[in-house]
């Protein structure tokens, strides 16, 4: 239950190490253990919880079990889905906390666990953020190749939204140069194939701005270019496809 929506549309992704404010409770009510508690914030590395019951750490407190194993499944579904400064109230079942044995002497067996959770940030590094638009681009081409365009559409927007921003510098090292050209590469293939599911499903003003996000990035993109005079056909912007469809032949 979302109790403060979050700002922003990005949402962390598997490997990011995210920062939370969180208070447990069981389902009377009592509280078993709090952040706000131990006087700091709890961070760990979404993507790594246990599916399950404590295999250890009996009689520690939450946070000390969680250090140790990272998170309980719960956290890392719930988390996931959580945008930058949300607070939120997660129900967590059993099967997706502790599990039968739970961990006492806090947590009793087979007990549904309730947190309210503040997220205030998380980190990801360059590396990390390619892998996963590397992953959206190949799960959009999946669904292209089955003309699901429309899940396709999900898919590459992903990349632009992962490529946001980035630590390398222009000015910076021959890695940070590499870095960025591979980012900006990546960056035009996601704009340019979101593009091109837009047409298909006749999202034409949505598939011009995106082809004018990839021209930004290559000014002779052929297939921006392309794809941009189709959307401005299909909005019968008939003299400026024109004009698009002839900056095709020149190129050609």
């Amino acid at each position: 239950v979302i109790k403060t929506a979050g700002i922003g549309e990005e949402r962390p992704m598997s490997g990011s190490k995210v920062t939370v404010h969180y208070t447990g409770k069981l389902l009377d009510g009592t509280i078993f253990d709090s952040s706000h508690n131990h006087g700091s914030k709890f961070t760990f590395n979404l993507g790594k919880g246990l599916l399950g019951e404590c295999k250890g750490f009996h009689g520690c407190s939450f946070i000390h079990y969680i250090k140790h194993s990272e998170v309980i499944k719960a956290w890392d579904w719930g988390v996931a889905s959580m945008r930058k400064g949300e607070i939120c109230e997660l129900t967590c079942k059993p099967q997706y906390a502790y599990g039968e044995r739970g961990s006492p002497p806090k947590i009793p067996p087979n007990a549904t666990l309730i947190f309210e959770r503040a997220k205030e940030a998380w980190e990801c590094s360059d590396e990390e953020r390619m892998e996963q638009a590397e992953l959206a681009k190949k799960k959009g081409t999946d669904f292209v190749k089955e003309q699901n365009y429309k899940r396709a559409i999900v898919q590459y927007k992903k990349i632009a939204e992962l490529l946001s921003h980035h630590d390398a510098k222009e000015d910076g090292s021959d890695e940070d140069r590499e870095t960025i050209g591979k980012w900006n590469k990546l960056k035009l293939a996601g704009y340019l194939n979101v593009a091109l599911c837009q047409n298909k499903e006749k999202l034409y003003l949505d598939a011009v701005h995106s082809c004018e996000e990839a021209l930004k990035l290559e000014a002779t993109s052929e297939k921006a270019i392309y794809r941009l005079a189709e959307g401005l056909f299909g909005l019968k912007e008939y003299h400026k496809a024109k004009v698009q469809f002839n900056k095709v032949s020149i190129l050609w």
